[in-house]
């Protein structure tokens, strides 16, 4: 399952995704962290001012009741957990602390280890009070301030950044992976199509394989037209074979060239839908093409041979080159039928060649023009023709001399002794 190329987009999409979040979740803590530090540091020191300025006289008159007030407006704060007044004997003078559900009463214990203690003396100079600034001459303390802060609640903002950002990274990881999920189907999805087709191809034993629907106007629309079309060409290349196999059977048991023209036209009629065809074999002197076989031919129209650059066939021949002709409706090739004459728009006129030299020449004609494939399928013919009129010919030049040697040797007298 790792192997797979969508496992690893996603585990890599979840890495870098989660990797940049975590980063961005770390500044961010590490900002409210120090923000929230320094708002906690200027409440100890401003609420540690301001006790000690207020309640220095209270202490100083033993006015219990003008501190206690002064403390508890203090203790609105959730973040200050206990306040505590000593005198200059170190006698608690007044105390106010949180109940454990967060109400505030006077004169309860403090336990030591209850938040942050500060502490700050309490003076009285000139009539005025200072808190913990040196008065400007030095006077002996009349008590000392002792306030608790919790860090509480910093703790609890920084837990829930956490929180916050861990649940964040978590949902945009899964946002992101269902959008990573629909757009990797939209890649997918023809991949798979694709590979499917070419396996199928891959284990095919000669049964038809379908072309996969064209319907994605995109990138993979081209390459599935792409596959298409190799296998329309793997199609017909197959079809070609079978039909060259066919051919070769046809004209196997020709004898001459004349069976061998005949057999020949008449099955690529079959196969081609031709109306007319011709075969010309040309002489050892290269002067001469006779045709030697045909389909539909007529001696009466059709000329039987053909000087080397005479005519379409002999400029072929000569120009060791294709001629194809699209003939007008109003002056066609006849063919000859039962009833009258069939007319031939489509002619093409093929040098059948061998290192260079011109065994033969094939003229076919149809009434429309030749497909793609059929074109395709001659052009694949030619050499295979080559190289059985090749054959053909030095089979009857052969059996041309074995019957000339046994007239020898009849017309010679010597043999019957």
């Amino acid at each position: 399952m790792l192997n797979s190329i969508r496992n690893k987009l996603y585990i890599l999409f979840i890495v870098v995704t989660t990797t940049i979040l975590t980063l961005f979740g770390l500044y961010d803590y590490v900002n409210l962290s120090r923000d929230l530090n320094r708002s906690f540091t200027e409440l100890k020191s401003s609420t540690i001012a301001r006790l000690s300025i207020g309640v220095s006289t209270p202490l100083w008159d033993f006015n219990k009741d003008a501190a206690k007030s002064i403390v508890n407006s203090e203790m609105i704060r959730a973040e200050i957990r206990s306040i505590q007044l000593f005198d200059a004997t170190g006698q608690l003078f007044l105390s106010s602390a949180r109940d454990g559900k967060g109400n505030i009463v006077s004169d309860k214990p403090v336990n030591a280890t209850d938040g942050i203690a500060v502490e700050a003396p309490l003076f009285r100079q000139s009539g005025e009070v200072t808190g913990s600034a040196a008065p400007a001459q030095s006077t002996p303390s009349i008590g000392r301030i002792v306030v608790h802060f919790s860090s509480h609640f910093v703790e609890e903002a920084l837990q829930t950044n956490i929180l916050r950002h861990l649940l964040e990274t978590v949902a945009i990881d899964l946002l992101l992976l269902l959008l990573l999920t629909l757009s990797l189907r939209l890649v997918f999805t023809p991949l798979g199509k694709l590979r499917d087709a070419l396996l199928d191809l891959a284990q095919n034993d000669g049964g038809e394989m379908r072309a996969l629907p064209e319907t994605e106007q995109n990138e993979f629309g081209e390459v599935i037209k792409a596959f298409n079309q190799v296998l329309y060409k793997s199609g017909l290349a197959e079809k070609s074979s079978n039909r060259l196999l066919e051919i070769d059977q046809a004209v196997q048991p020709a004898s001459d060239f004349e069976e061998f023209g005949n057999m020949l036209l008449a099955r690529l009629a079959q196969m081609l839908g031709l109306v007319y065809g011709a075969l010309y074999i040309a002489d050892a002197e290269k002067t001469e093409l006779r045709r030697v076989g045909g389909y539909g031919c007529d001696d009466s129209i059709h000329d039987c041979s053909f000087a080397w650059g005479q005519n379409l066939v002999g400029q072929a021949a000569m120009d060791k080159r294709t001629i194809s002709l699209s003939l007008p409706l109003d002056d066609p090739f006849l063919v000859k039928i039962g009833p009258g004459t069939f007319k031939v728009h489509t002619m093409l006129i093929l040098p059948i060649i061998s290192c260079d030299k011109v065994l033969a020449v094939l003229e076919i004609g149809a009434q429309e023009s030749f497909e793609d494939w059929k074109a395709n399928f001659i052009d694949d013919l030619l050499p295979t023709l080559a190289t059985k009129i090749q054959i053909l010919a030095g089979n009857v030049a052969l059996r041309e001399l074995l019957v000339q040697n046994q007239a020898q040797e009849r017309n010679n007298p010597e043999n019957c002794l």
